[in-house]
């Protein structure tokens, strides 16, 4: 049973990743909503950080769903060349990603300070936990 633990949650997961979709609005809101709570940022820093987180989480978005169209046109039949092919792309990804994600911290940092930048990580982080929490109690119910 300790197997088969972390891969039904990863299961609950993937079958909520629809769901998660239809939702993405009220996800996004929810997350604003959060990470504002969280950040407590003044009216100055407030007027400044959204625009750059949005435009922060759209570049990461963009990523995802490129991840997502490289995951969809795969298949286990594909041969060496296409598996080699995959494989490259799927780290030219990650690689894509870690590089946004480090490029924005930066920005972040200068824009809110590093305490704030490390409790916007944290605020995210937590937020994805609990979005996961909620996924995995609707496909319970």
């Amino acid at each position: 049973m300790k197997y088969f633990k972390p891969h039904i949650v990863l299961l609950t997961f993937l079958l909520g990743y629809q769901f998660t979709l239809a939702q993405s609005p009220r996800i996004d809101e929810a997350r604003v909503n959060f990470i504002a709570q969280k950040l407590q940022l003044s009216p100055s820093e407030s007027k400044a950080f959204w625009p750059l987180y949005n435009e922060y989480i759209d570049k990461m978005k963009a990523i995802r769903k490129e991840r997502k169209k490289l995951f969809n046109g795969y298949n286990y039949s594909s041969g060496p060349a296409d598996a080699e092919q995959f494989v490259s792309k799927h780290i030219q990804l990650d690689n894509a990603e870690i590089q946004i994600r480090n490029e924005y911290i930066q920005k972040f940092k200068q824009l809110i300070g590093p305490v704030k930048t490390a409790y916007l990580l944290k605020a995210e982080e937590e937020f994805r936990l609990e979005l996961i929490k909620i996924l995995k109690s609707e496909k319970q119910d």
